[in-house]
C-alpha cells in the first residue's frame, strides 16, 4: 500500500539521463571510437551524412560518455566516480526511452512505498554491485552505460513484493505487465552476454534485497510495510 506520493528521486533520476543524454550527443559530441568506425565502414554509413542518426543511435559518442560510463576490461583505468555514474548514461535513444519509461513506472510506485532515502540506497547498491559482478563473469572490452542494472533491481524488488501480495499484481495493468516483459526479454536476451549477466544479477539482486530487508524489517524498519 502506498504511503505517500512523493517520487522525486525518480524523476530527477529520469531528468538527469535525458539532460546527459541531450548534451553529450548535441553539445559535446566530437567523438567516435574506432570500433564505431568499423562498424560505419560495414554498415556503409558516411559519417558526415547523416549526424542526428550518428548521435541518436549509439554510433557517436561524446565526451561526456567516456568520462562517466565505465571501461569493461579496456586498456583505460576506471574513475573512482564511473561505478556510479554509469547508470547515468546511455547508448542509443531507445535504450534512454524505454528505460526510462520502466523506471517512471516501477521507480515510481517502490519509491513511493518506501521512500526516497531508502529507493536510492536500494537503487545505486544494485547499479554498483550488478555491475562489478557481471565485470567479474564476462570479459568482452566496452564501455557499460545505462540504467538497466538498477532498473532489473527494481523490477526484482518490486516482484518480490508482489510474490508476497498476491493482490499487488493489480496495481499493474495488463499492458503494463506485457511491456515489462517484453522490456526485460528484448533488452537482456538479444544483447550479448555481458547484458544477459548483468541484468539478471540486477533482477536476483533485487529479489534478495527484497526478502533480506524483509527478514530485518521488524528490527530496522526497512520495509514496504512500515
Amino acid at each position: 500500500m502506498q504511503k505517500n506520493k512523493n517520487y522525486n528521486s525518480t524523476l530527477i533520476i529520469i531528468i538527469i539521463c535525458v539532460l546527459l543524454y541531450i548534451l553529450d550527443r548535441f553539445v559535446f559530441t566530437n567523438v567516435i571510437t574506432g570500433d564505431m568506425e568499423f562498424k560505419l565502414e560495414i554498415m556503409n554509413v558516411d559519417v558526415g551524412s547523416n549526424p542526428l542518426f550518428l548521435r541518436l543511435f549509439g554510433f557517436v559518442f561524446g565526451k561526456i560518455y567516456y568520462v562517466l560510463a565505465y571501461p569493461v576490461n579496456l586498456n583505460v583505468a576506471p574513475k573512482i566516480w564511473q561505478p556510479l555514474t554509469y547508470l547515468f548514461m546511455h547508448q542509443f535513444i531507445f535504450h534512454l526511452i524505454f528505460n526510462m519509461l520502466i523506471l517512471g513506472i516501477v521507480g515510481k510506485k517502490i519509491e513511493q512505498n518506501i521512500g526516497s532515502l531508502k529507493f536510492l540506497i536500494i537503487y545505486f547498491i544494485i547499479g554498483i554491485l550488478g555491475l562489478f559482478i557481471a565485470n567479474g563473469i564476462v570479459s568482452t572490452p566496452a564501455y557499460a552505460a545505462g540504467a538497466s542494472i538498477s532498473i532489473f533491481g527494481l523490477i526484482g524488488y518490486e516482484l518480490g513484493y508482489c510474490l508476497k501480495h498476491k493482490e499487488h499484481f493489480k496495481d499493474y495493468s495488463k499492458k503494463v505487465k506485457i511491456f515489462l516483459i517484453l522490456y526485460g526479454v528484448i533488452f537482456t536476451y538479444l544483447s550479448g552476454t555481458w547484458t544477459i549477466i548483468a541484468h539478471n544479477s540486477g533482477l536476483i539482486l533485487g529479489l534478495l534485497i527484497y526478502f533480506i530487508t524483509e527478514m530485518f524489517s521488524k528490527k530496522y524498519g526497512f520495509s514496504k510495510e512500515q
